[in-house]
């Protein structure tokens, strides 16, 4: 473990420390860091002799921004109270003394993303078995997802940081201070269009924050969920499915893409099947252009910030021509 991720976890146990007033709180093995996530920082631990409520093996989160934790935190909680497959948070805090990040400890889902350590190649070759079965799990959790009440006590402080018009307010406002005015005029232009229904939407719903394991799924990661027209959601994970990022020669990630864009076309089948809900054409292109509005200011403030280096390999570099085709056709 590198010293950066050894002074983080000891901050982290100290910061459990304060919380559960035990001083001498410790391990009970070595945290083990967890990848795949590009906001967060996150760990599997364990400790030793815990109070039950921090019993067995679980989930250090660890994140930089407040605010969006914070959220992060009450919209996970609300969703579970629901009753949907989410992990339930043991314990979280904002930033103390002891640790300057926001932090939650979550239970350990079972299960790994359909689509680990998937290869463009391997794409193809798994192709009918991956068809068969992953846009149907993405379309149940969408609708499951979308039956869950909006209101709840945990949400009772967070209402208008869960508003979508809020939540594009914020990329504009990100957009003008890199000085890209003509994104934050584009995002402006997707409030306005913004359709009325207003549902608990994840923003973030792709295969690698869908855990299976068997036949049981378990959703992750709530850092861009708000409330919101269901092609908020829908609008991101047919992106998502018809431009995989993946690796490999043009020929295979041009096959890659055509079974994307046949594994995006079943999502939406299944979606309106088990939800009962017909998909808009119309709303679907706004969900699309969302997404493209919110990955491009992010592009730009790596490039504002000359971080663009340090963030090789993130899918929305990948996918950048197709975002901008997206969000070109509003």
């Amino acid at each position: 473990m590198s010293t950066t991720a050894t002074s983080t976890t000891d901050q982290l146990r100290n910061a459990l420390r304060q919380t559960s007033g035990i001083d001498d709180l410790d391990w009970a093995t070595p945290p083990a860091p967890l990848h795949g996530g590009f906001w967060a920082e996150m760990y599997t631990v364990d400790l030793a002799d815990p109070p039950p409520a921090l019993a067995g093996r679980l989930v250090a989160r660890i994140m930089p921004d407040p605010d969006t934790a914070a959220f992060e935190t009450a919209i996970q909680r609300h969703v579970h109270h629901c009753g949907l497959p989410v992990p339930a948070i043991r314990a979280a805090s904002g930033p103390t003394k002891e640790l300057d990040r926001a932090w939650t400890l979550m239970d350990l889902a079972p299960g790994q993303p359909m689509l680990s350590g998937l290869t463009a190649i391997g794409a193809v070759r798994r192709a009918r078995a991956v068809y068969r079965r992953l846009p149907d799990l993405l379309a149940q959790a969408a609708a499951d997802l979308h039956r869950c009440p909006t209101d709840g006590p945990d949400l009772a402080d967070h209402r208008d940081r869960a508003d979508i018009h809020a939540f594009i307010a914020r990329i504009a406002d990100q957009a003008d201070t890199i000085d890209r005015h003509d994104l934050a005029a584009a995002a402006r232009s997707l409030v306005e269009r913004a359709p009325t229904a207003r549902l608990i939407c994840h923003g973030d719903l792709h295969p690698f924050n869908l855990l299976v394991d068997g036949d049981r799924w378990t959703i992750l990661d709530w850092s861009t969920a708000v409330i919101a027209d269901p092609h908020y959601d829908l609008g991101f994970t047919t992106l998502m499915l018809a431009n995989p990022p993946l690796g490999g020669p043009a020929p295979v990630r041009a096959i890659a893409r055509n079974v994307g864009s046949r594994l995006a076309q079943r999502f939406l089948r299944t979606y309106t099947h088990v939800s009962g809900t017909p998909v808009n054409p119309e709303r679907l292109a706004w969900g699309h252009a969302v997404h493209a509005l919110r990955a491009l200011v992010e592009i730009a403030s790596w490039e504002a910030a000359s971080q663009i280096d340090e963030r090789a390999g993130h899918p929305w570099l990948a996918m950048r021509s197709s975002l901008e085709a997206h969000l070109t056709l509003q």
